[in-house]
């Protein structure tokens, strides 16, 4: 068997202006875990990296849609140049299901988004959650 090798274009190519992309990491939390930020909360994280490209060097504000009911979100630090850590504060009432949730940032005239996947399991006396992010 043969094979025709050829070269690859870059997957990524940045317009000539300076800018930035944003990745997420997954992160998980089960309620009965030592993994809990503080006893008797429900808390998962996502690291949020800005990655500049071309110069830029400005600082990025965030912002998040697409929370189901009883899920609330915060960043710290709330602006950066480059990392910010999602923190999502999940109710106990909060119903089982998948949720897409958006992330957005800021940096002057531009804006930019990146997703992630929350997903809450609650059978009553234990509370998942997990959230899976995209490089």
């Amino acid at each position: 068997m043969s094979h025709d090798f050829f070269e690859l274009s870059p997957l990524t190519s940045f317009p000539p202006n300076p800018g930035y992309f944003l990745s997420s990491f997954q992160a998980n939390l089960f309620a009965d875990s030592d993994e809990l930020a503080e006893p008797g909360t429900n808390i998962v994280r996502s690291k949020i990296s800005v990655h500049p490209y071309n110069g830029f060097t400005g600082i990025v504000t965030f912002s998040v849609t697409g929370l189901p009911p009883g899920v609330t979100a915060s960043f710290d630090p709330g602006e950066t140049p480059n990392t910010s850590m999602l923190t999502l504060t999940v109710s106990p009432r909060t119903p089982a299901g998948i949720s897409t949730v958006t992330i957005h940032s800021r940096s002057g005239e531009l804006a930019r988004f990146t997703t992630v996947s929350l997903t809450i399991s609650n059978n009553g006396s234990k509370l998942g959650a997990l959230v899976g992010g995209r490089p």
